[in-house]
Order: C-alpha cells, then sequence, then structure tokens
C-alpha cells in the first residue's frame, strides 16, 4: 500500500507503480505526486508550481524513502527491484531522517535503464545514517549505484548494518566519501567482480583478528574484491599516539596491517596474520623489496603499525636492496624492543644494502631500546626497562661493499641501553653512516660512542667515509669514551661534519687498565693506534656544545688522542663550525712530543666567528708543540694559562 510522505511534503506523492515480472515496482517521478496504475506519466497539475519552489531534492529523496516503506519485498535472495532515475539527494533540513530497512524488507537499488546508467545518493549534511538495515533486512546495491557522503570523519554512516542485516554489492556499486558500519556479526556480501575500486570502507563495532567482514555468493570472488575494501584505522591503543591499519584479506577475514610496500603507485600488504608477529610482517615487506643496491633504485615501506620486538627479533636489510621505511602523513608509530637482554639490533644493514628512514614533515618514525631511564645522568642512570647487547642500527661491509644507513627527518633512535662493545645507537663495522636530520638521544653503552661508533675495515678505497649534513645527537653516554660519537682507533675512518648539533652527551668513565680510555671526549672521540691507517674528524658546520667528560678537567667536547707515535689523528676545523663551552682536547702520548696531534685549519666562512675555542691539554710539558696549523686566525683560540702565538704553538 502507498504511504504519504512526510509532513514537510504533505498532499505530494509523487509514485508511480508500474508492475513487472518477478514481483518488480518502478517509482517514476511525476511532478503532481499521483500514482497511476500502469506505469503511464499524466499531465502536470497546478502542484508543478509548488515543486519548483521546494527545490527538487526534496521531492526525489522522500520518494525513495516512500518506495522503500511501500515495497513489500520477498527475501534477501530474490529482493524487490526499485529503478532511480536520477541523483537524489537527502534534504539539507535539519532533522532529516535517513531510510530504514525494517525486519522482513528486502530491496535492491538499480538505474533506471531507458535514461540512466548511473545514480548517486548522496548526504549534504551531517545527521542520521543514510541507510539502516535491522535485523532480517536486505539491502543491495547494484552496477551504477553510489552511495556518498561528504568526507567528514564526524558525519554519520552511510550504511548501517545490525546483525542479521544483509548488504550485497555488485558490479559497479559503491559506498564512497562514508562508510559501511558493522556490528559484530554482520558483513558485506559480494556478487561477482566489483568494478569500483575501492567499493567502499569499513568500519567493524570491534576490531577482531580474523572475523569475516566480506562475504561472497560465487566462488573465488574474494582473491579479486578483498582489495577493493579500506578499513577505518582503529582508534590509537592505550599508551600509543596513532591509529592502527586493519586489512581484508583474501578470504574477507580482517587483519591488522604492520606495513605497505609501494612500487610503481602499487600497494602490497603485509597484515599481521595468524601465527605472524608484527616483526615477522614488517620483515616479509623488507625481504620483498624490490630496491637495488646498484645502481640504487629506491623501493618504499611504510610502516602502518606499532611493532614490538622479542629478544632475538630484527629487521634483516638484505644484500643488493635499497629499502626506505617511512610512516604515512600525519602519523607516528614506534619500533621497540619489547624483551630483556635483546641479543639483536633492531636493524641488521648487511654489506652491499642500503637502509633509509625518513619520514614526512608532520610525521614521527621512533625506534626504541627499551631502556626506561630515571635520576640525574650527571651522577648515575637507572634502568628499570630492557636492556640489549646490540646497538639499535648495526651496518656492515666488506671490501667495497659497504652497507649504508642514511637517517634523515622526522626519525628518532632512542633508549637503547648497550651492556657490553661500541654504539648505543648505531654501530658500523666497514658500513657507511649519513645523517641529514633525524635525532639520537638518550642511549647509553659500556663501550666507547654512547650514541654512534664508527668502526672501519681497510677497504681497497682508502677509507670508510660518514656524514653528518643536519639532525641532533643529545642526551647519550658512553662508559668508556664518546659520550656522543666516537671513531674507530684503527680503520680508516672518516667523519665530516657539514651541519647539525652535538650537544648534552656525557664520556662518564669507568675504572680500568689504560687511562687513555677513561671517559675522554664527551662530544666526539677521535683516535689513533695504527701504523698504516689515519682517523680524520673534518668539521666544516654544525655545533659542538654542553658535552661533558665526567670526572676529568678536561676533553668535554672533542678529544683528540693520539695512542701511537706514526700517524696521529686528524682534526680539520673550518666553514661556519662552532664549538662552543667545550674544549678541544690534545692527548699527546709520551712518545709523540715529535709528531704532534693539532688542529688544522681550513678557513672559517669569512664574517663567521667560531668562537673562541679552548685548546686544552692533559700535560702542559708539551707546550712547545704545535696545536694549530693551516689559515687559522690566533685569536680565535684560547687555552688555559697559556697563549697560542702566530706560529700555531703553545706559550706559557
Amino acid at each position: 500500500m502507498r504511504k504519504p510522505v512526510p509532513a514537510l511534503l504533505a498532499g505530494l506523492f509523487v509514485l508511480l507503480a508500474a508492475a513487472c515480472t518477478n514481483p518488480m515496482v518502478e517509482y517514476l517521478l511525476r511532478e503532481d505526486g499521483e500514482a497511476v496504475p500502469g506505469g503511464e506519466k499524466e499531465d502536470s497539475s497546478p502542484v508543478a508550481a509548488l515543486w519548483d519552489a521546494l527545490a527538487g531534492e526534496y521531492v526525489w529523496y522522500y520518494s525513495l524513502q516512500a518506495a522503500v516503506d511501500d515495497a513489500a519485498g520477498i527475501s534477501a535472495v530474490s529482493p524487490e527491484d526499485i529503478y532511480i532515475r536520477r541523483d537524489i539527494a537527502r534534504p539539507l533540513a535539519m532533522g532529516a531522517a535517513g531510510i530504514e530497512l525494517v525486519s522482513g524488507k528486502h530491496i535492491r537499488l538499480m538505474p533506471y535503464p531507458a535514461e540512466t546508467s548511473s545514480v548517486t545518493i548522496q548526504r549534504w549534511q551531517a545527521g542520521t545514517d543514510l541507510f539502516t538495515l535491522r535485523n532480517g533486512a536486505s539491502l543491495a546495491i547494484d552496477d551504477g549505484i553510489t552511495i556518498r557522503g561528504r568526507g567528514i570523519a564526524a558525519d554519520a554512516r552511510g550504511v548501517y548494518i545490525e546483525v542479521g542485516g544483509v548488504f550485497t554489492m555488485s558490479g559497479t556499486a559503491r559506498v564512497a566519501d562514508t562508510d559501511v558500519y558493522l556490528e559484530n556479526g554482520a558483513m558485506i556480501t559480494v556478487t561477482g567482480l566489483l568494478g569500483s575500486n575501492p567499493a567502499a570502507r569499513i568500519t567493524p563495532e570491534n576490531y577482531t583478528v580474523a572475523v569475516q567482514v566480506l562475504g561472497e555468493t560465487i566462488a573465488g570472488d574474494i582473491d579479486g574484491n578483498n582489495e577493493k575494501f579500506d578499513v577505518t584505522p582503529e582508534a590509537p591503543p592505550p599508551g600509543w599516539q596513532s591509529s592502527r591499519h586493519w586489512r581484508v584479506d583474501n578470504s574477507g577475514l580482517l587483519f591488522p596491517v604492520v606495513a605497505r610496500r609501494t612500487v610503481g603507485g602499487v600497494f602490497t600488504y603485509y597484515p599481521d596474520a595468524a601465527g605472524l608477529s608484527d616483526a615477522a610482517a614488517l620483515q616479509t615487506a623488507f625481504t620483498a623489496s624490490t630496491g637495488t643496491f646498484f645502481p640504487e633504485v629506491l623501493d618504499e615501506v611504510t610502516l602502518l603499525a606499532n611493532v614490538d620486538l622479542a629478544a632475538a627479533e630484527q629487521i634483516l636489510v638484505g644484500t643488493g636492496h635499497y629499502t626506505r621505511l617511512t610512516v604515512p602523513p600525519g602519523a607516528a608509530y614506534v619500533i621497540r624492543r619489547n624483551a630483556g637482554s635483546a641479543t639483536a639490533p633492531v636493524f641488521y644493514v648487511v654489506y652491499g644494502s642500503i637502509l633509509e628512514l625518513e619520514t614526512p614533515g608532520n610525521s614521527n618514525l621512533i625506534i626504541d631500546g627499551g631502556a626506561v631511564w630515571s635520576g640525574d645522568p650527571n651522577i648515575g642512570w637507572s634502568n628499570s626497562g630492557f636492556t640489549s647487547s646490540s646497538a639499535l642500527v648495526y651496518v656492515h661491509g666488506i671490501l667495497d661493499s659497504p652497507g649504508q644507513f642514511r637517517l634523515k627527518s622526522g626519525v628518532v633512535l632512542q633508549n637503547n641501553d648497550k651492556t657490553s662493545g661500541d654504539g648505543g645507537a648505531i654501530q658500523t663495522s666497514g658500513g657507511l653512516f649519513r645523517m641529514t636530520g633525524g635525532v639520537i638521544k638518550n642511549n647509553r653503552t659500556e663501550g666507547n660512542g654512547g650514541a654512534v661508533y664508527l668502526g672501519g675495515v681497510t677497504l681497497s678505497s682508502g677509507t670508510s667515509s660518514h656524514t653528518i649534513e643536519s639532525g641532533v645527537i643529545t642526551g647519550n653516554d658512553a662508559a668508556l669514551s664518546g659520550g656522543g660519537i666516537a671513531l674507530d682507533r684503527s680503520g680508516n675512518v672518516i667523519l665530516t661534519m657539514d651541519g647539525g648539533e652535538i650537544t648534552g652527551n656525557r664520556a662518564r668513565g669507568i675504572d680500568g687498565l689504560f687511562s687513555q680510555y677513561l671517559g675522554y671526549g664527551g662530544g666526539i672521540f677521535i683516535a689513533n693506534n695504527s701504523t698504516s691507517n689515519k682517523t680524520t674528524f673534518i668539521m666544516r658546520g654544525g655545533r659542538i656544545s654542553d658535552n661533558r667528560s665526567i670526572g676529568r678537567p678536561y676533553g668535554h667536547g672533542i678529544v683528540i688522542d693520539h695512542i701511537r707515535a706514526l700517524y696521529p689523528p686528524v682534526f680539520k676545523m673550518g666553514g661556519t663550525a662552532r664549538i662552543v663551552n667545550n674544549d678541544v682536547n690534545l692527548h699527546y702520548h709520551p712518545l709523540d712530543v715529535f709528531n704532534p696531534v693539532l688542529i688544522d685549519i681550513t678557513g672559517f666562512v669569512p664574517g663567521h666567528s667560531p668562537g673562541p675555542v679552548e685548546i686544552t691539554m692533559d700535560d702542559y710539558t708539551f707546550s712547545s708543540c704545535q696545536v694549530l696549523t693551516g689559515s687559522f686566525n690566533s685569536a680565535h683560540f684560547t687555552a688555559p694559562s697559556h697563549t697560542i702565538g702566530a706560529d700555531g704553538k703553545l706559550h706559557p
């Protein structure tokens, strides 16, 4: 039976019913609002003037609502068809109700083929859900039907499905700029291969691993259709900053997504499926990387979830691969150790591979070692969290095939408490390190290099070169030397600093056999004990400031330590380099008086003052030694109780 439309349009009935095979009702708009059997359209009446004044979308929306109310429906398998001739928008009037399908109501929406091949049913304002399917009701949208929202997260649903409600999609049907909300146990049924991508966005009532959210009526449909459904990200769990992403698998089941790879604009998703840990899913994405080391071809992996690592879990960057790990814009995700006494680095970069960490400008990627610090680090740092015997990132190299680690903006390496060995956050062994952004903070090691240890091997090219262009290294701690950075004594290691800041790091020192290991170089420790190689630090820019060598009077900023008699380490300084509230300590071995360590000045940028830079020595019996060479201006440098002459030597 035909029902009246709402009071807003009292007296307007806009339905024309036509009997069709397999009971079908064809609803056609007529301006006078009368429904005439046989599908014929009568002449206009004076009501046409009222239609024009009210604006057409009112009539069309309430016509569809009345058509749904009038339809008898048979079953979800054989629903009653409603043909729609034009786009429909829910009225702008406040309080406009959605269309509700009560139990026993079974409807299929289709474009009217004589006049159109596609129709959009759209919401113009926030409010109630566009369609609500009660338990025992069904709605099918056929080829050419679009249910559209406004693309605003706070809006109501496009389709709300109660448990027992059935929503079926086929052909090019889609739900756009809104979502399909599934109560626990409800799902979307697909018929045939869907033509729209994306077809819809699903919001489950609860995010449950392996729950069914897509069903199928023809075997094999899901294999093509699951990729056409997005899932609304889950709200951040307690203690995390960003939402977790979910994905529909080939069986129509819901799984959390750890990462995706992007190759040529095509996404491949890596879910945390049954029996697979987050770390294993991320490792699968890295293993599948098609980026190449030579020639350099980048493959990008996007992290879509926080990842916890067990004690022995790590992410291996395999030989020959070049992979960048990033996060989506606006996101903040963490990869953290979640077990004590970890035995593996978070990232292991093998020879002949490249790992790059970088995020968009308003995003963050945090690599966390799991330490929880308390107390004053200058007196004694206490860790109530996890420890490790490995750095956060280990970079390996052999011969002329070094692994490479590139740290860029938006990335933080933090909270690693390394109980043995060198390099609190980063350790290289023949690999290469390049920092062009990011932060390395609050790491500790019982060896050298609280933040970074740059270890070299004798490469056939002659050097192992590392670069800092920007970024911050701060709050790190070494039990031996190099609170911020320590350079290997035995390899051809070169570190060039063109920018960035090394500040607030500590070399605390421990009692040991060799005095040269007792807490030298709060900022940087440079030494050489090789008879054939040289260790070199080139500072052309950036700032070293406010670092400390705890318990020692000198060597807070930089220590240049000449352990052996043949080749002293090299320190070149110039450009816009700044050393503030820190000294440069020239540490001599007693046999090195005739082969001194010194600062080689390469020329400062005109108008730029680098200092005054304080030069200190542990033993001023070597006060006649050369401390400066090159194009220096002695006015930029000072020494306790001494002067630095035009000859670059200390004078009492």
